[in-house]
C-alpha cells in the first residue's frame, strides 16, 4: 500500500517545497490509511534532507474541531506542517490559523484519498494553471461589491463582497496549499448579506456520498431560515445547525473551484470541491478566511453547472470558468 509513487515526490517537492535541514511536522488521525499516506511522505521528506516528525492524533468528530493542544503547540515549531485524515481536516481551526499566520506552510491532503489517486500523473505545468487561475479569481474577487450564483437546480443567490479578501487556494499557494489536483478561490461574504435559495444538487462535504435528491436550503439576511429535502437529508442538516448560534452563518465561503485534472465522475469526496465547473457555499465559521464569525462548525455544499456572476462580470456560467 503506497509504495514509492511519483506524486508523492511532487507533494514533498513542489507543494511542501521542502529543503535539507528544514523541520516538517507531518499530522494524521488515526486511520491506517492517513497513518500510511503520512509514513510515505515522511520518508520522501528525508529523502530530501529534511528531519519529519510524524504525529498521530485521534480522529476528529466535526470539521474545525481543534487538535490537541500539545499538537497546536508543535505546529508552531515547524516549518512546514502536512495533514492528512480520513475523517475531518483541520483547516477551519485557530491551530491552523496561527500556524498560517506566523509564516508556516499548511499542506492539507483532503480526505479519503486511495492508493489510485497517488498513482495518477498530474504536472507542475498543470498545477501553474490553477495557480494562474485560482488567482486571477482571487483578484477580481477582491474588486467586486456583489456576487450572483444560479444553477439549473434552482439555486439563486446574491451577497455581498464588500472589502473582503478572495484566497487563492492551490498546490503552489504560499499559506494554505493544497495537494496537487485541488485549487479554488474562497472568499468569506459580510455576514448578513445572504439572501435567496440554495440548492446543493451534488453533496454535503464529509458526508462522503453523492445526495440521491438535492438539499435546498432558504436564506434570508444571512441565515438559514428553512431545510428542504428527504427526510433522513433534512433531519440531519438540521442537527449541524444547531451545533452553536453561528452554525447557521450562510454564506460563510463562496468558493469557486479551478482544479482541472480530476475525475469528474463524483463520488461525493472533499477533493471534489476542488473540481473546475463547480461552487461551493459554507456554512458556519469564516473568522479565519477573512469573516467576522466564529462558530464551531464550517460544512461546504456542492453545486454543479452553476453561473457565477461578481458585479457585472460572469466568471463561471454554466460550470465553465469564463476567466
Amino acid at each position: 500500500m503506497f509504495g514509492r509513487m511519483p506524486l508523492f515526490d511532487l507533494i514533498v517537492r513542489s507543494c511542501m517545497r521542502v529543503k535539507p535541514g528544514q523541520q516538517v511536522f507531518i499530522l494524521s488521525d488515526d486511520y491506517v490509511r492517513s497513518i500510511k499516506i503520512s509514513e510515505q511522505v515522511a520518508e520522501t521528506c528525508e529523502l530530501v534532507g529534511a528531519e519529519a516528525i510524524v504525529a498521530i492524533m485521534k480522529r476528529r468528530t466535526r470539521q474545525g474541531h481543534e487538535p490537541p493542544p500539545s499538537i497546536a503547540v508543535a505546529m508552531l515549531e515547524a516549518d512546514v506542517i502536512f495533514h492528512v485524515a480520513d475523517t475531518f481536516d483541520i483547516v477551519h481551526t485557530d491551530a491552523r490559523k496561527k500556524a498560517t499566520e506566523k509564516g508556516i506552510l499548511f499542506v492539507n491532503a483532503m480526505s479519503h484519498l486511495s492508493e489510485d489517486y497517488f498513482s495518477r500523473e498530474i504536472s507542475l505545468d498543470d498545477m501553474k494553471l490553477m495557480k494562474e487561475r485560482s488567482e486571477r479569481l482571487a483578484e477580481i474577487a477582491s474588486h467586486s461589491d456583489e456576487a450572483k450564483i444560479t444553477s439549473p437546480y434552482g439555486t439563486d443567490l446574491k451577497m455581498s463582497l464588500k472589502s473582503r479578501k478572495g484566497i487563492p487556494i492551490h498546490p503552489l499557494g504560499s499559506t494554505v496549499v493544497t495537494v496537487p489536483d485541488y485549487a479554488e478561490m474562497a472568499i468569506a461574504p459580510v455576514e448578513g448579506t445572504t439572501e435567496g435559495i440554495l440548492v446543493a444538487d451534488a453533496s454535503v462535504q464529509t458526508w462522503n456520498f453523492v445526495l440521491r435528491e438535492p438539499i435546498r436550503l432558504t436564506i434570508k439576511k444571512g441565515k438559514i431560515t428553512g431545510v428542504m429535502g428527504p427526510e433522513d437529508y433534512v433531519k440531519r442538516f438540521n442537527e449541524l445547525l444547531t451545533i452553536d448560534d453561528n452554525a447557521s452563518n450562510c454564506a460563510c465561503e463562496l468558493g469557486i473551484a479551478t482544479g482541472h485534472t480530476q475525475d469528474k465522475d463524483l463520488q461525493g469526496w472533499s477533493w471534489e470541491y476542488g473540481l473546475a465547473g463547480t461552487a461551493h457555499i459554507g456554512l458556519g465559521r469564516n473568522n479565519d478566511i477573512g469573516g467576522q464569525t466564529f462558530s464551531l462548525l464550517h460544512k461546504d455544499v456542492l453545486i454543479t453547472k452553476p453561473t457565477v456572476w461578481l458585479d457585472d462580470l460572469c466568471v463561471l456560467e454554466n460550470g465553465e470558468l469564463k476567466v
